[in-house]
């Protein structure tokens, strides 16, 4: 199996560019891999057959689903009384799922130590990111800690 890489990728009737144009396929489209020649692929898609640019393909496998992103793993949940007021951080989380950076938001408390510690607690959660058009994309993903 062959996946689309290119926006819009033309399929000819033969394996030149000067070809005719059987069709066209989007990004992430499965193709039948049935043989190859040169720089093209033969391929099979919707019960149409024709030659697209090995560029524009890739034979990893079938290209994933888009998703939104997951969380994990994550520390259980502190449940209770807000006595000393909430952090609200922001993190931007990168396409293979690790923290790059924090910032704090918003910091009730007043106290430094508070949102050090619930930054302490966002880094030990595990994310598995969004994926968008057969990419792992990064995200900003927005945790709040009352204290």
């Amino acid at each position: 199996m062959l996946t689309v890489t290119a926006g819009r990728l033309n399929v000819r009737q033969s394996p030149s560019t000067q070809a005719p144009i059987v069709t066209k396929v989007r990004q992430g489209t499965p193709l039948e891999k049935l043989g190859e020649r040169g720089q093209w692929f033969e391929v099979r898609t919707g019960g149409i057959t024709g030659w697209v640019m090995k560029p524009y393909v890739r034979s990893e496998g079938v290209c994933p689903p888009d998703r939104e992103m997951e969380i994990l793993d994550e520390p259980p949940a502190v449940f209770g009384e807000t006595r000393h007021g909430r952090v609200v951080l922001e993190a931007w989380v990168d396409e293979t799922g690790t923290i790059r950076s924090v910032k704090v938001a918003e910091n009730t408390t007043g106290d430094p130590a508070f949102a050090d510690a619930a930054e302490a607690d966002l880094r030990k959660f595990k994310f598995s990111p969004p994926v968008k058009r057969c990419k792992p994309a990064g995200f900003t993903y927005v945790y709040t800690r009352n204290y």
